[in-house]
């Protein structure tokens, strides 16, 4: 039998809202997959994820493999990922520039009505879209928000005993071409139907921040819910060392209580200090080296459990942020004072070694940006 909610006291009707800012699609779909639990068992409240992804093909339930128009060898040679997942809907593209929402939210507490919710989904982005000037619109029997035959934002969703995930994406100022090249989107053929954004729309770009915070405004208002801001609970470094002009990578391997795993200089930032600070401090603590790193502009958000990271098991998977960046060296050092608390080791590897190497999305995206940049 499912548990029995009792009714919330208007006073305690909040919901927790993340601006995580980057995220990789799969890193999306376990932190989702952790929040659906936490709000299931109560120990979270409704909870709202905005974030972009980088660039991603997903594939929902009813997707069939002529929605994607390229192979997966283009595909890769783009950077571009695929993904089958358990939303609603066919195939759709994630971008840069796209606002994507991922309501966890318990609509066992309040209604039961899955048509409901898609409908109140749609009506977040009107309002939205009403704020800045557009008229958006529905077209019955078909998931989604237009601009007269125009599609600007997409919904996929799932349920897990009234629990929501997945959710909705919004082009604010993303490149249209994917999905024009690369896929039928929502299986809506191009001789019908196209895509457009904010952007597109207005002829003028549009502050991405502020969309996302009139997007909050209407999820309180249709959802009635008063909006609590959260930040990630916990953030860290990681600092890229690369010998230039070789481009060899020094990776870090952890000791069997600590992971077991290869890895950049990777460290937690201390209460009051800044990323950049952290990022030094690391830099000399795990290798011996000294100098001011330099950040990368990539910041990304993932689910941190302690479980598969190594160290203390106690503790809670917790929303986490991670900011890049790279530090050059002319050639590889003959020595360096490895941290033999955390590491045993430590190795130079060229690009495709360490890419092969390294356990998460975020250290693989952050390597080869660092590659990019190192050589400018």
């Amino acid at each position: 039998m499912e548990p029995h909610h009792a009714p919330e006291p208007e006073r305690h009707r909040v919901f927790h809202v993340y601006k995580l800012g980057w995220m990789s699609y799969g890193d999306g779909l376990r932190l989702q997959s952790f929040l659906v639990n936490e709000r299931k068992s109560g120990k979270i409240p409704d909870t709202l994820l905005l974030l972009q992804h980088f660039p991603v093909i997903t594939l929902g339930r009813r997707a069939v493999p002529e929605d994607v128009l390229v192979d997966e060898q283009l595909l890769a040679d783009l950077d571009i990922q695929l993904f089958e997942t358990n939303r609603g809907g066919r195939a759709t593209y994630h971008g840069p520039g796209q606002l994507v929402a991922y309501p966890i939210f318990d609509l066992a507490t309040h209604r039961r009505d899955a048509h409901k919710y898609l409908r109140d989904l749609e009506e977040a982005v009107i309002r939205t879209l009403s704020d800045v000037g557009i008229k958006g619109r529905r077209i019955p029997g078909l998931t989604g928000v237009w601009v007269d035959d125009r599609k600007i934002a997409s919904i996929g969703v799932h349920f897990s005993r009234w629990v929501t995930s997945h959710g909705l994406a919004l082009n604010v100022d993303n490149d249209l071409t994917p999905f024009r090249k690369l896929i039928i989107p929502c299986g809506l053929g191009h001789d019908r139907y196209s895509v457009t954004s904010i952007k597109e729309e207005l002829q003028h770009g549009v502050d991405y921040s502020s969309v996302e915070d009139r997007l909050v405004d209407h999820f309180g208002e249709i959802f009635r819910r008063v909006p609590v801001y959260r930040s990630p609970e916990s953030q860290s470094v990681q600092v890229i060392v690369m010998s230039v002009p070789d481009k060899r990578i020094l990776l870090l391997k952890r000791n069997p209580a600590h992971g077991d795993f290869w890895q950049p200089v990777t460290g937690f930032i201390e209460p009051g200090e800044s990323p950049a600070r952290a990022a030094s401090r690391e830099l000399r603590e795990e290798t011996g080296l000294s100098g001011q790193p330099r950040s990368l502009g990539h910041e990304q958000s993932f689910l941190l459990d302690p479980h598969v990271v190594g160290g203390d098991g106690r503790r809670r998977p917790t929303v986490h942020r991670e900011y890049s960046f790279l530090f050059t060296v002319p050639h590889p050092p003959p020595r360096l004072r490895i941290n033999l608390g955390q590491h045993t080791g430590a190795g130079w590897f060229t690009l495709e070694e360490a890419m092969r190497m390294v356990r998460w999305d975020s250290a693989r995206r952050a390597l080869r940006l660092a590659a990019d940049v190192a050589v400018r």
